[in-house]
């Protein structure tokens, strides 16, 4: 080989690894990009569709019913609420404020920064204060209200206000869980609501009547639980709320509950029918109180997870009860199974039954009236059972068991 011909095939392979590590840099930051853009078309994508579906609801106002919105802005501060934890020192100065934008957007043109807000003071009592001289609990007060006013969910009460033509703003409905035990949850809520009323006050002279503090009172659906004490509990929120309004110088508003729970619930008792028994050994088992066990048996029904959803889906607690006769006295642990193709398709995950339980007696679980039927489906082919009213006068259907024949006409025959 030459030295020409070294040359050339060394500028050959230099030139084509450099090609080769080229195309690989590039198809790398080519790969690095397509991956950024996926990954922000996947983040941005909820927030856009969100925004786009806000916009879009803006025309049509009676969209905006649907929307659950937060009551302060995102990345505010939620301690400027705190202030709601003791109102006694708060002068009608504050009370009686007002809350305006000292500059706002000229010929329609859009914001292009936030507006500033300024609290303008009633001076009309006694005692003439300036802005320097409201006291600290005031300016807390005057801080809370300026940061729900900054707030979705005053732009959405705006909004429905600007459209009285086809909406009325009757009232705002909070939802903060379900299962609750006591009003301390609820009362914490309610301070806010109350404030958010206020707010809505002060900005636009708009006093909302009524004010939903939703559901989610507790029920007991075990010997171990406990249920809301109902009277103890809502005259604790009722005093809340009165207090409340007092401090801020409001009007009460009606209050509106949600107990449909704490109602239905209790008022229910599903019945099912035994089938087979079988009793499994277990080695190094131990019950729901940590307690060891030997055997578990376990008991399948004629129903499960297509008339009650709630211990597969939320690992709901349950329990049972012999209802067709007097059992035994010794008894035995027991899991209830229910009769589809499912690990999970459990109804009462562990509850101490008659030790002489045998094929065909009903086994009657209480506290299903909630959630159970309206949640019922036909999984499996499984016909959705019968609701019957029973009072101390008799019993009578309320609503018919569903059949095959009710299945086969949802068929389309073309």
């Amino acid at each position: 080989m030459t030295f020409g011909d070294f040359l050339y095939y060394t500028g050959f392979h230099v030139e084509y690894t450099a090609v080769r590590v080229g195309r690989g840099l590039a198809a790398l930051a080519h790969g690095a990009a397509r991956a950024l853009l996926t990954l922000l078309a996947v983040v941005l994508r909820p927030a856009v569709r969100a925004a786009d579906s806000f916009k879009a609801a803006l025309p049509h106002p009676r969209q905006l019913a649907g929307y659950a919105v937060p009551l302060l802005a995102a990345g505010a501060d939620a301690a400027v609420l705190d202030v709601l934890n003791d109102l006694k020192d708060v002068t009608p100065a504050a009370t009686n404020a007002r809350i305006s934008a000292t500059h706002s957007p000229e010929n329609g043109a859009e914001k292009t920064e936030k507006s500033e807000r300024e609290l303008h003071y009633d001076v009309k009592y006694p005692y003439d204060l300036s802005h320097e001289e409201v006291s600290d609990t005031d300016k807390a007060l005057a801080a809370a209200m300026e940061a729900i006013a900054d707030g979705p969910s005053i732009a959405v009460l705006k909004t429905i206000l600007a459209n009285q033509d086809v909406l009325e703003l009757v009232g705002a409905h909070s939802h903060i869980g379900s299962n609750i035990h006591d009003a301390d949850a609820f009362i914490h809520a309610a301070k806010r609501m109350m404030l958010l009323r206020k707010t809505l006050w002060a900005t636009d002279a708009y006093i909302l009547p009524e004010i939903d503090l939703g559901g989610g009172y507790s029920v007991a659906y075990t010997d171990g639980e406990d249920s809301m004490d109902i009277d103890v509990e809502l005259t604790r929120l009722a005093d809340a709320v009165n207090s409340t309004n007092r401090a801020l110088g409001m009007p009460a508003p009606a209050i509106s509950f949600e107990p449909g729970r704490y109602i239905v619930a209790p008022a229910g008792v599903t019945l099912y029918r035994v089938g087979t028994i079988k009793h499994v050994h277990l080695s190094d088992a131990k019950d729901s109180d940590g307690n060891p066990i030997a055997e578990r048996v376990y008991v399948s029904v004629d129903g499960g997870m297509s008339d009650n959803i709630r211990p597969a889906l939320y690992g709901a607690d349950y329990t049972a009860r012999l209802a067709n006769r007097t059992g035994s006295a010794e008894t035995m642990l027991a899991r209830v199974c229910g009769m589809h193709c499912e690990s999970g398709d459990i109804v009462v995950h562990e509850v101490q039954l008659p030790a002489d339980l045998k094929r065909g007696d009903i086994l009657a679980v209480p506290v299903t009236g909630a959630y159970g039927r309206t949640m019922a489906s036909n999984y499996n082919q499984a016909l959705i059972p019968a609701v019957v009213a029973v009072s101390e006068s008799g019993a009578h259907v309320m609503l018919r068991r569903q059949t095959v024949d009710d299945l086969l006409n949802l068929d389309v025959s073309e």
